[in-house]
């Protein structure tokens, strides 16, 4: 029988070397490093696994994991252990009882030990995740409870204003029926200064009803059949009112080919037009403002609604072009603007553009106009309606 070659200075200051290296891996790592027999028995551990456990490597040598492990966890673990001794690197979040008693969560990886193909050890490398999983659990815990909060906000918020809608329903009937017993002129400004307040404050408080119903998730749509043509024309001709009281001019805009009959609902489709032209009108000092639509098949069964509002108004800064959808957002906060509005108008649009799965975008440029485009994909009617 030969005998083995004698191993040169090279090989075995190269021996050493890794030796030296795998131990100064093992012993100065900031996580707690350790080796597990095939049976769960450790056989070295370094001075991190020592902080972690309260367990001196003396006191660890010869101690099952078992023995470390929180009671609860020990099946768990046990049955990741048979992996990784069947050769499987596995990787878990578990916890262990530290010497005082106390339990500490950890994130453990364990690797097979193989030589010349069999196993014959376990690796393990374990990190103290217990500040990150409490932090992540009081976020969770705070989030939920501001929904919650929101929630009960929102619910509230749209109590109240329903409480607020009923008497102030009661105030603006009997104003227009003052209206007409025989004012003097004097009087009638009076009324007609109360009409005006009354019906701005039940818009302001149909809008609040909007947002909270939409934040409660409790705002559902009624989609039924309908014809876009009718719903333009509605809208159209509500806003040319209004346009031509400014000296602007209105036009509509549809493709020839705009189809009949869609499934939606028009409810809410007719409310984000009328916000949109509501805005585009009272920004707009001189010029024109107009509304296009078109339509285009998507999927079978379905057709894409395309519809434009674009105004030469004043204007949106383009920094500003995101935020003006939030809820109260104004592009002029400034207690001096000239133009009245709580800002729940295109947070409203926004909110229910989102729960139609709809498209929305503004593009705009201060004193160049502002062009904002919708985009809803709907259901073909079967057949065109009146």
């Amino acid at each position: 029988m030969d005998e083995p070659e004698p191993l040169t200075p090279v090989v075995v200051r190269s021996l050493m070397e890794g030796a030296e290296r795998y131990r100064s891996l093992f012993t100065h790592n900031p996580h707690a490093v350790f080796s597990l027999d095939l049976q769960g028995s450790y056989t070295d551990v370094n001075l991190a696994t020592q902080e972690m456990t309260g367990y001196t490597p003396a006191e660890m040598r010869g101690m099952s994991y078992r023995d470390v492990i929180a009671p609860g966890e020990v099946e768990r673990v046990a049955a990741e252990f048979a992996a990784v001794v069947a050769g499987e690197p596995r990787r878990l979040e578990t916890c262990i009882r530290h010497k005082d008693g106390a339990l500490v969560e950890i994130a453990l990886v364990g690797l097979p030990v193989v030589i010349e193909g069999d196993v014959v050890g376990v690796h393990g490398l374990a990190e103290d995740i217990s500040l990150r999983t409490r932090t992540s659990r009081e976020l969770h815990e705070a989030r939920e409870a501001a929904d919650a909060a929101n929630v009960a906000k929102s619910l509230f918020v749209a109590n109240m204003s329903h409480e607020l809608r009923t008497p102030l329903t009661t105030i603006v009937a009997t104003a227009e029926l003052l209206e007409d017993t025989g004012l003097t002129e004097l009087q009638a400004r009076f009324v007609q200064g109360m009409l005006r307040g009354g019906k701005r404050l039940a818009r302001l408080i149909e809008d609040i009803l909007d947002i909270s119903r939409i934040e409660a998730g409790v705002l559902t749509l009624q989609p039924a059949p309908f014809d876009p043509h009718l719903l333009l024309y509605d809208v159209c001709s509500w806003a040319r009112e209004q346009a031509t009281r400014k000296g602007l001019r209105f036009d509509l805009v549809v493709d020839p080919g705009l189809c009949r009959g869609l499934v939606g609902d028009t409810l809410r489709l007719q409310q984000i037009l009328t916000n949109l032209l509501d805005n585009a009108v009272k920004f707009t000092e001189h010029g024109f403002v107009e509304l296009s639509a078109r339509s285009a098949a998507a999927a079978p069964g379905a057709t894409t609604l395309h519809i434009g509002v674009r105004d030469s108004g004043v204007g949106v800064p383009s920094e500003l072009c995101q935020s003006i959808f939030d809820p109260f957002s104004q592009a002029d906060p400034s207690a001096t603007r000239r133009h009245e509005g709580a800002g729940l108008g295109l947070a409203i649009c926004r909110e229910l553009v989102d729960l139609m799965d709809g498209e929305l975008s503004l593009t705009s440029a201060l004193g160049h106009g502002t062009d904002v485009s919708l985009a809803f994909t709907l259901p073909t009617a079967s057949a065109p309606t009146g």
